[in-house]
This record gives structure tokens, C-alpha cells and sequence, in this order.
């Protein structure tokens, strides 16, 4: 596995050809998280490879989700990877690769009775403010009462510190979560997310290659092997899966 020390706020040149700049949030266990100094994760082990596949040196840096795709189209970095959901919205500002894995929101709690939408009537809900689901808790949940946090850590923090009755979250972070808290329900899933690398917009040519590579790795194992060493299980989406090896 290759290890990369990470560089918070540093400018990074993207006058290199053979060096791919990369944005992540560093806070979102296990797709991307910061461990002893040093960027870590699913998303970061997968685009580590993908640039090897298409002869690039690959350097990080994090910065807060909510400027991730902001800073992309500013030009201050190549590539950003951060589980972000694909929606209409974000695709007119960036370009998405296809997605590299299928997740979706799910409930968590520390009463095992609050599993679904109509047990968080009333409830303090928990999530990331620049997630997508402040908006879908809008629509699907009006009378729960949403707190919201700067990251999804955040907010299951404070279900657990129980300044919230639940939290809203992804469902491989939950699980995760739940790994390490005994206490904590996982409740019903909610809704599903296609996830995805973007480029700025416009990029065509790098898209392109990182799909290619992408592609790849599905065809050859690469992303499976990292797919059940992270999740003991194949996370990629119904539709790549016909490549599956």
C-alpha cells in the first residue's frame, strides 16, 4: 500500500504532468481519514492505483467538504475524492467519473426503537451540513428537528455524547461507526447514492483516463481486493458489476 504524507495547506503546482493533485475531506472513515499525520483510506488506496495505471505520481491534501468542488473549479487541484454523492445539482458544476461505489443514507441511533422514518417524528436528527441529507431530511422527515454538524464524524459524536436523538449518515460509515460503538442501533436504509470522483468541468481528457484506469481496475481485481480489505464485501454498483472478476 502506498503511504503519502499529508499536505494540509500547502499550494500545490498542478504545472507537473506526471503528478495528479488530489482533494479529499480527510474525515470520512474508512473511504478517506487522516491517521497519524498521513491521508488514509478506500478512496485514497483506489486513486493511488488508478494513477499508477495511467503512469502518475498522485500528492493529497484536505480540506472541509463543503469548498472540496468550489476549490476543483478554481483550479487549485486535479481531482477530488470524497464520496460525493452524484446529484443534478453538483453535476452542472463538475464532472463525475462513473461512480466507484453505491451506498445511501441510513439511520443511527442508541435506542434500538428508532429504525425508521416514522419513529424520527419529533426527533433531533443529526447530520453533515454539506452532505445531501439536510435536503432530504427537509422532504422526507418535516416534523424531525435537524441539527447539523461541519462533518459526519461530528454528528455521530454528538448522538454518542446524546445532544441528539439520531444521526443520518452513510451506511458504510454507520457500520463502521457501529464496529467501534456497541451502543449504537443501525437503523433503516434509507435511500440510495451513486458515488463518484468529479473533475473540473470541462476536463475531458483526465476524465477520461481515470475512467479508463477505473474500468481497469474492476476488470484485473485491483478494486475488489481494496474493496474487501475495507468492507469484506464488493461496493462497486450493480452496472460494473458485469465486469467483476
Amino acid at each position: 500500500m502506498l503511504f503519502l504524507v499529508l499536505s494540509m495547506f500547502s499550494r500545490m503546482s498542478l504545472a507537473d504532468p506526471t503528478t495528479l493533485n488530489i482533494a479529499t475531506e480527510g474525515a470520512f472513515p474508512p473511504f478517506n481519514f487522516v491517521k497519524d499525520s498521513v491521508v488514509s483510506g478506500f478512496e485514497i488506496d483506489l486513486v493511488n492505483a488508478l494513477a499508477q495505471k495511467i503512469g502518475m505520481k498522485t500528492s493529497w491534501r484536505t480540506l472541509g467538504f463543503d469548498g472540496l468542488l468550489i476549490g476543483l473549479n478554481q483550479g487549485k487541484y486535479d481531482l477530488v475524492a470524497a464520496s460525493h454523492a452524484i446529484t443534478e445539482e453538483r453535476s452542472k458544476a463538475v464532472d463525475f467519473l462513473p461512480p466507484h461505489y453505491c451506498s445511501g443514507a441510513m439511520i443511527v441511533s442508541l435506542k434500538s426503537g428508532l429504525r425508521g422514518k416514522n419513529d424520527l417524528k419529533g426527533k433531533t436528527v443529526a447530520t453533515q451540513v454539506s452532505s445531501i441529507y439536510p435536503k432530504w431530511i427537509e422532504k422526507n422527515l418535516p416534523e424531525s428537528k435537524p441539527k447539523l454538524f461541519p462533518t459526519e464524524t461530528d454528528a455521530l459524536q454528538a448522538l454518542i455524547q446524546k445532544k441528539v436523538d439520531a444521526a443520518i449518515t452513510d451506511r458504510f460509515l454507520a457500520q463502521e461507526f457501529a464496529k467501534r460503538n456497541p451502543e449504537v442501533h443501525l437503523g433503516d436504509f434509507l435511500n440510495p447514492e451513486r458515488n463518484a470522483m468529479a473533475v473540473k468541468k470541462g476536463n475531458a481528457a483526465l476524465r477520461q483516463k481515470l475512467t479508463d484506469a477505473l474500468n481497469r481496475s474492476f476488470q484485473d481485481g485491483t478494486y475488489k481486493k481494496l474493496s474487501l480489505k475495507y468492507f469484506g464485501e464488493d461496493i462497486r454498483c450493480p452496472d460494473s458489476m458485469s465486469v467483476k472478476k
